[in-house]
């Protein structure tokens, strides 16, 4: 088990972070100048640059908790930052790879991969408004009394991954049939990627200390232990 795996302090994100995407964008345009013209460069380039810029410096910091455990859950506390749940690296990492898989399977079946990862933006975002959705559902009491707004805080955790499959195929069904795209044919290159986000998603969920299954006999090659204070002790 291992909630937070690091913490990023606060005042970085206005200094060494923002300041090395103010680098990068600089190089980025040089590189850029060379093969087209600078204007043209800093147009395309500008919009994305303007958004991550604005992210790291006033967005970011607003999501610092105080008095963060980094080492979960007998570490001591510290100051503050921008926790790095094990959870959300994971849940990143099934998303990139499932994309990955989705990009070869759409060559394989000769099908648009520039619609299919239109679908899976659409998936993506539509599985993540699930998992919160079955989160605040299966919470509700934890949520009575409190501002609406925090139904959409997650920065203390709060995703299920049985929601997000079932928001992801919900946002599929819609989109597929907006778009006219053949159902079958797409759900054959969607499948392995959707139960490989699945597993890997499902990692995450043991890093946060719940999903550990059922007690086994301290011999067991294959057991895990949990720290005294967490859930699953």
């Amino acid at each position: 088990m291992n909630e937070t795996l690091f913490v990023i302090p606060q005042d970085w994100f206005q200094t060494w972070i923002f300041g090395g995407w103010c680098l990068f964008g600089f190089i980025f345009l040089l590189m850029q100048s060379r093969q087209q013209p600078f204007a043209v460069a800093l147009r395309d380039f500008a919009p994305l640059f303007l958004i991550v810029a604005g992210a790291f410096y006033f967005i970011l910091p607003r999501f610092s908790l105080a008095m963060v455990n980094p080492a979960d859950p007998t570490g001591e506390l510290i100051a503050g930052g921008l926790a790095i749940r094990g959870y959300g690296l994971f849940l990143m990492i099934a998303i990139l790879l499932a994309l990955l898989l989705v990009t070869i399977r759409c060559r394989e079946a000769e099908i648009s991969v520039d619609h299919t990862l239109s679908l899976c933006f659409v998936m993506i975002v539509s599985g993540l408004g699930g998992a919160r959705a079955f989160y605040v559902l299966q919470k509700w009491d934890e949520f009575q009394g409190r501002s609406w707004l925090s139904i959409f805080d997650m920065t203390s955790g709060g995703l299920v991954v049985y929601g997000s499959l079932i928001g992801g195929l919900l946002g599929a069904i819609v989109y597929l049939r907006l778009s006219r795209l053949p159902f079958k044919k797409t759900f054959d290159v969607l499948a392995p990627a959707m139960v490989l986000g699945l597993a890997i998603g499902r990692i995450g969920c043991l890093m946060n200390g719940c999903c550990y299954g059922g007690q086994c006999g301290t011999t067991f090659p294959l057991g895990l232990s949990f720290p005294a204070a967490s859930p699953p002790y």
